[in-house]
């Protein structure tokens, strides 16, 4: 008997061990959760914080699972499907104007900081008017150069890209909805094209030689004024091109501003209404809008000057909006083109 006792003590102080060990991490366990539960309290509430580290999580997600692909493979699939970081929107406010990555409206958005205002006009939507009307909304903050040429747009515009990471992640993040004011600007695919060439093309290419002349952009890829002053030869040309290739006076215009992704919160066409229309955001913004003669003096005509640059081939006209079948998707308005059709077949 005595020795099946000598037998089961080594048993006993096994189990001794055992139940040991089990409460000292059941105490360790106990600490880690105390330590963590008190760091996790002491995060700061501010949204902001968990903005950035939500972004974080999300940035080594997609890292972490991105197979980049060889120089062979992007230079074949760019042309149909530029690289941008992801299509969340999230990510997209995230990322924006930081390199690698540039989407066109870190250079097409003008920031006004005291003001809370950001707008965004591509060229030939009224952009000289546009950018007089906020220039009044600057009040001071921007300076236009002595015997500058064209004065507003010389004038030392803070653009989306220049302005403070933090702050911009904050409008792009559509964070700043309720206390900034966001415009955005479109205009008839077809007036905006055919005021381009009139004035980059026709205009410019009759000018003594100024390498500053935009159809310079274009030199590269085979452009020449003799040749390409033909409307025609020049609608060829344009739709040889690839859209990234465009300069900014012939680029689709919800390219040239994000829209879909920058977060505008007013929207403005420009037609025959648009006076009115920048009268109200005036009031909104605390300005006076007044209509600016001089804003003009370089105009087109273009409005009255289509028809005869069509030739009477409605084919022309179609083509022009295959160039810019993104703008007619999203704003189905700015391919509108049953008044201009009625002037062709000289219905009034």
């Amino acid at each position: 008997m005595k020795k099946n006792i000598k037998q089961r003590r080594p048993k006993v102080k096994t189990r001794t061990a055992i139940a040991f060990i089990f409460i000292v991490l059941l105490w360790a366990s106990y600490t880690i959760f105390t330590l963590h539960h008190n760091t996790i309290s002491s995060i700061p509430s501010d949204p902001k914080f968990h903005v950035v580290i939500q972004a974080e999580k999300e940035y080594f997600d997609i890292v972490s699972k991105w197979n980049p692909p060889t120089l062979e493979e992007e230079q074949k699939t760019y042309e149909k499907n530029p690289w941008t970081p992801t299509n969340n929107s999230f990510y997209w406010g995230y990322e924006a104007c930081n390199p690698p990555f540039y989407p066109d409206s870190c250079f097409g958005a003008i920031i006004l900081n005291r003001q809370k205002v950001s707008f965004c006009a591509p060229a030939k939507t009224a952009s000289t008017t546009i950018s007089n009307f906020f220039l009044q909304v600057a009040d001071g903050d921007v300076v236009v150069p002595k015997d500058a040429q064209y004065p507003v747009h010389q004038a030392n515009w803070t653009t989306l890209l220049n302005y403070p990471v933090d702050l911009r992640r904050d409008i792009l993040l559509n964070e700043t909805k309720d206390r900034w004011t966001n415009v955005v600007f479109m205009k008839n695919v077809v007036y905006c094209f055919i005021s381009g060439y009139l004035d980059k093309v026709v205009r410019e290419c009759s000018l003594p030689y100024n390498p500053g002349h935009v159809f310079h952009h274009y030199d590269p890829h085979g452009f020449n004024c003799t040749e390409h002053k033909d409307f025609e030869k020049f609608l060829i040309f344009m739709e040889s091109l690839p859209a990234h290739y465009m300069e900014g006076h012939f680029k689709v215009q919800t390219s040239v501003c994000d829209m879909g992704k920058y977060p505008y919160t007013e929207f403005l066409y420009v037609d025959d209404k648009f006076s009115k229309r920048l009268q109200t955001l005036g009031k909104k913004l605390g300005v006076q809008y007044i209509p600016d003669k001089k804003t003009s003096n370089h105009s087109t005509g273009s409005g009255n000057k289509v028809v005869d640059v069509l030739k009477g081939k409605k084919s022309f006209l179609y083509r022009i909006l295959e160039l810019f079948e993104e703008d007619c998707i999203f704003f189905p308005k700015s391919c509108d083109v049953d008044g201009i059709l009625k002037e062709m077949d000289g219905i009034k």
